[in-house]
Order: C-alpha cells, then sequence, then structure tokens
C-alpha cells in the first residue's frame, strides 16, 4: 500500500507517516508489525521517500524498541536526528519469518483457482462464527481473497487456508502449492 501511493506520486519525494507498532499489539500481531518495518526499507529503497515512524517510547517494551532501532536507518530523539548503529533490518526478516503454529482445530479449506470464491466465504464465515463483524469482517474478506488469489497465481496453483482463534484474535493463514 505505501509502495503504491508512492508510485502514484512519481515526481519527488514522497513523506509518509505510519505506526504499525505500538503497546497492546498482541504476541501474534507483533511478529508481522515487525517485518512490515523491516520490509519498508526494502520496498523503497533507492526510492526518493521519507517514512516517520513514531514510536511511544514510553508505551512500549525494551524488544519492540530494539527491533525500531534494527529497521530503521535512521532515529530521531529529542529532535535530534542520527544513523542508528544497529540498522540491519534483514536480521528482524528472518528473525520473525516463522511459520505460523496453527491451533489443533484450526478449520482447513484447500483451494485451486476454481475454489477461491469459496475460499472467501469459507473464511468470512468461519470468522463471524469467531466473532468477527464490521469493517474487520470486510477486511478479512479482502485479504483472503488477495492471500488466496496469490497463492494461486504466484505459488503453484493451489493452496491451503487455515483459520483459529487464538489470544482474542481471528488469525488466518494461507499456504501457497510453493510450501
Amino acid at each position: 500500500m505505501l509502495r503504491a501511493f508512492a508510485d502514484a506520486h512519481p515526481h519527488g519525494r514522497v513523506r509518509i507517516v505510519g505506526e504499525p507498532v505500538w503497546a497492546g499489539r498482541s504476541p501474534v500481531e507483533y511478529p508481522a508489525c515487525a517485518q512490515h518495518e523491516a520490509l519498508i526499507n526494502a520496498s523503497f529503497e533507492g526510492r526518493a521517500a521519507t517514512v516517520l515512524c513514531p514510536y511511544d517510547v514510553g508505551g512500549l517494551d525494551a524488544d519492540a524498541l530494539a527491533d525500531a532501532r534494527i529497521t530503521h536507518p535512521t532515529l530521531i530523539t529529542d529532535g535530534r536526528e542520527r544513523a542508528s548503529e544497529a540498522y540491519d533490518w534483514r536480521s528482524v526478516v528472518d528473525r520473525y519469518n516463522e511459520v505460523l503454529v496453527p491451533a489443533p482445530d484450526a478449520a482447513a479449506f484447500s483451494f485451486g483457482s476454481a475454489e477461491l470464491p469459496d475460499a472467501r466465504h469459507f473464511a468470512v464465515g468461519l470468522a463471524a462464527r469467531l466473532g468477527l463483524g464490521g469493517q474487520r469482517l470486510q477486511d478479512t474478506e479482502l485479504a483472503v481473497a488477495e492471500l488466496t488469489t496469490n497463492s494461486v497465481v504466484h505459488g503453484g496453483g493451489q493452496g491451503t487456508l487455515r483459520i483459529w482463534a487464538e489470544a482474542g484474535q481471528v488469525v488466518c493463514e494461507v499456504s501457497d502449492g510453493d510450501g
């Protein structure tokens, strides 16, 4: 989404403010947020862009702040800008690039191109039964549609969708035919 915004404004530097990491993120959510922060560096490499990520240093734990120093090439503290000595965004991608471990009662749906609509309906129905509604249910539908379609188009033509509840969250995992 950030890169699409930047690409839609090809002339000059783009400026983006984002905050994917905040106090209260669950252990299920945090690894994806840290990877997102890291992968922004790859996405904008060689592109004229400024991405400002305001971190609540008083509300975040030490691990989240350490990851921020690793995923950001420049840090601003008390209005002073400096290079991050810990900057190594690839290490955060590697550290959090773990396979999710579905709950034993996770529901699974195998799909190919013909089953993409059924996979989306399966996800929406189960997410609703697990308590999602409104905008979150719509977001789940969109995310599952994108993930399953990309799995078919770019990941071997088939995949498996798994959904379960964990720590008060609804978790969706899509694994494609390539692994």
